[in-house]
């Protein structure tokens, strides 16, 4: 929500109540459902005021992505057909319907140009089709249109059969000076930035902005010379008036074929392959370098893949971290035919990501490893390569190794070497690439050297208290990368297998958005816990997890999780619970509604526990069935505090809007500030479910959802709610919020007085 309470006073640079234009561009994205490439937007903002109002906007973007997650999607608002659009439609439906008339009638029409004739109807039919379905489909109507342009552009020959029938001079006179065909281009171009809708802010977006205005300007202009041009008397040469609509079409036709390789990237990217595969066997290697290297020059990708190694190196923890980050972008922009990430010990160095065949510490590669600060070329045509002994040339063609580069610390000391491959297609690295490598290189090292490290035996960067792996289906725990016994592949996990031998970490028991939970086993007690900590550091998430800590501290009721302690792992907190065996209740409600009894006696228990943690000061602000679970003994347990918060003494509504869309109280849609009537109100839906199996304002879109919510109309119940419980949940969940249950308190015993049929 964006607060106005945070309002500058004065704005020295525009009037009072103008936003800036960035700012305001970005809102028409937001609001038309469009994608913004949020990475350019600071750049161009530039107040404290703008950047405040920036963020508030990308947090509500945010929480329509969310929602979008949840079961919804982002409906954003269907644009209505421009005037110059409308009225270039009528004026070419006006000389489509003519030129068939004309073609119809007249011997100079249909009969003496068949296929013509036939192509008219065609592209006619194919445009009144698309053009139908433009209510629903924006981009249907812009393709339609342009396909009346060029049916337009087909009705020429007939409209000059009828001039040369005989046809008033007005009449001749129109047809020969109204040349809708020249707005080809803007056509092409605004389908261009709707199919698909072009990111707000991104290089196209610029770019086609100023194309379209271009192409607008030049169809103006064309549309004006052919106009004076049939007008003229006396009349012109008759190459000379054919020459100004040729350069409309052409510049139509250039538009329509850059907006056929906009939406065919992936296929044209194919083109240069093709293009090095037929150069003669001699020129290939040359030729495919050089098309290689202008590709990625041309796409930027090599300058992307650095900016998103440098995010990603600055919350590495783990010498895992860092090598698998580094090891997914290169990958990313140079897709070689191997990859791998080796570390000096005393023996064979130790391979850290990647397969490659053991490499012994006294080789010749290792000593260019020791000593390699830029990418050096180590494939068979390199002029280095045949000074290599023989069984150093037979390891690189085992490890299909074309470019290698070390990763040095400050100091000087090789930590670790990156070996790269040549491209898929066989084509050996340019030079631009070759830079690229080392400064990957160069980000990783420095990464690696900022990393607290354990004291380490054998080798410099060796695998103890390191992340462990996780298999990407069942979630099983393990030091090695190997495929799991399910096969599955595996994934970087969040946890070492060890955790300062302590806690042994077993298995991935849940994942969300704000941490990942495994399952473990405590070794000095002998017992299951279960440990949540965060995917990847950042302070504000782990100053929320602290806090969710500190939350589940001050509680102590037989209905909340148990806390045994907060522990760390290189500065990342690590919160361990007690295991709940018996999973969640989003799980139990997968099978369908539970008995009215049981869902009545859950609801209250929760109710108690909820009120106890309102009684200590805090929100929960996450209530929903998958954050509650059940122990071994079916005793349900609150979980998930991520998002509980302090209840302020005062009311501020500056604080970000967060929860589960579904559970949001009207008030919390509205921009009021978070009370403990909306933790009521979410556990009061919950227990709907319950009783139920669904949603009591669930539809088919997320949007349709929170109109329902924000309506404000008494809920009907379906046969399936007893009136007794219906009676109390309406009560709940009553649109004025005077009218419903003052406390988590009144809700419980409220659910304890409900009548139950024997």
């Amino acid at each position: 929500m964006i607060d106005a309470g945070v309002l500058p006073s004065s704005a020295p640079s525009r009037r009072a109540g103008d936003a800036a234009p960035t700012l305001r561009l970005v809102v028409d994205a937001l609001i038309d459902g469009q994608p913004v490439k949020w990475d350019a937007v600071p750049r161009r903002v530039g107040t404290p005021f703008e950047q405040r109002m920036t963020q508030q906007v990308r947090a509500i973007a945010r929480l329509s992505a969310n929602a979008s997650a949840c079961g919804g999607e982002a409906v954003g608002r269907i644009a209505r057909p421009h005037v110059l659009e409308c009225a270039l439609s009528a004026l070419a439906l006006v000389q489509v319907t003519v030129g068939l008339a004309a073609g119809a009638w007249l011997d100079a029409g249909a009969a003496a140009q068949p296929m013509r004739f036939a192509w008219l109807m065609m592209t006619s039919a194919a445009a009144l089709g698309l053009m139908r379905q433009g209510r629903r489909v924006p981009a249907a109507r812009l393709l339609g249109h342009g396909l009346l342009l060029v049916a337009a552009w087909q009705a020429r020959p007939f409209l000059d059969a009828v001039v040369a029938a005989g046809a008033p001079l007005w009449i001749r006179a129109w047809w020969q000076a109204v040349f809708v065909e020249a707005f080809l281009p803007v056509a092409a171009w605004r389908l261009a930035r709707e199919c698909p809708p072009a990111v707000r802010l991104a290089p196209f977006d610029r770019a086609s902005t100023a194309l379209l205005g271009a192409a607008l300007v030049c169809s103006v202009g064309l549309a004006l010379a052919s106009a004076v041009s049939a007008l003229t008397v006396p009349p012109p040469n008759a190459v000379y008036a054919r020459i100004i609509p040729m350069l409309a079409l052409a510049w139509g036709i250039v538009s329509l074929v850059t907006v056929a390789i906009r939406s065919r990237a992936a296929a044209v990217a194919q083109y240069p392959a093709k293009s090095v595969a037929i150069t003669p066997g001699r020129w290939r290697p040359a030729v495919a370098e050089r098309v290689g290297s202008l590709l990625a020059a041309f796409s930027g990708s090599h300058a992307a893949a650095l900016a998103a190694l440098g995010a990603d190196m600055q919350h590495a923890r783990s010498v895992r971290e860092v090598t698998s980050a580094l090891m997914a972008h290169v990958n990313a922009a140079l897709r070689p035919s191997a990859l791998a990430v080796v570390a000096p010990a005393t023996g064979d160095w130790t391979v850290l990501a990647g397969r490659v065949p053991p490499l012994a510490a006294g080789s010749a590669i290792a000593c260019m490893l020791v000593s390699a600060d830029e990418a050096t070329r180590v494939d068979a045509s390199a002029s280095v390569h045949a000074l290599l002994p023989a069984a150093d040339r037979e390891w690189l063609a085992a490890a299909r190794v074309a470019t290698l580069v070390r990763l040095a610390s400050r100091d000087g000391d090789t930590l670790a070497g990156l070996l790269v491959g040549t491209h898929g297609d066989g084509r050996r690295h340019s030079r631009r690439e070759r830079a690229f490598i080392a400064a990957a290189a160069r980000t990783a090292a420095m990464a690696l050297g900022s990393l607290e490290r354990p004291p380490v035996a054998e080798s410099r960067l060796d695998a103890a208290d390191d992340l462990s792996f996780e298999c990407e289906a069942c979630g099983h725990v393990s030091d090695a990368p190997d495929t799991c016994e399910c096969g599955s592949g595996r994934q970087l996990a969040a946890l070492p297998a060890s955790l300062h031998g302590t806690f042994r970490v077993e298995r991935r028991i849940g994942r969300g958005g704000m941490g990942v939970v495994y399952l473990g086993s405590d070794l000095r007690l002998d017992r299951p816990v279960a440990l949540k900590t965060l995917p990847s550091l950042s302070s504000a998430s782990a100053a929320s997890l602290r806090c969710e800590a500190r939350a589940m501290a001050a509680v102590t009721h037989p209905s909340v999780a148990v806390l045994y302690g907060l522990d760390e792992w290189r500065g990342t907190p690590v919160l361990v619970t007690e295991y709940l065996a018996g999973g969640t209740l989003a799980a139990r409600l997968s099978a369908g509604p539970l008995a009215l009894v049981e869902a009545l006696a859950l609801g209250a228990s929760v109710a108690d526990a909820l009120a106890v943690l309102h009684e200590r000061g805090w929100l929960h602000r996450d209530i929903k069935p998958s954050n509650i679970g059940f122990c071994g003994d079916g005793t349900p347990k609150m979980l998930d505090f991520g998002l509980t918060r302090w209840r302020p003494a005062s009311t501020d509504t500056s604080e970000s809007l967060a929860g589960t869309p579904l559970y949001l109280s009207p008030e919390l849609l509205d921009g009021e500030p978070a009370s403990e009537h909306d933790d009521v109100w979410a556990l009061a839906l919950v227990v709907v479910e319950m009783i139920t199996g669904a949603h009591p304002f669930q539809a088919d879109h997320l949007d349709d959802t929170l109109r329902h919510v924000r309506c404000r109309a008494p809920i009907q119940w379906t046969p399936k709610m007893p009136p007794g419980a219906g009676q109390v949940l309406s009560r709940a969940l009553h649109p004025t919020p005077s009218r419903r249950l003052a406390t988590a308190r009144d809700f419980a015993a409220a659910l304890r007085a409900v009548p139950v049929a024997s």
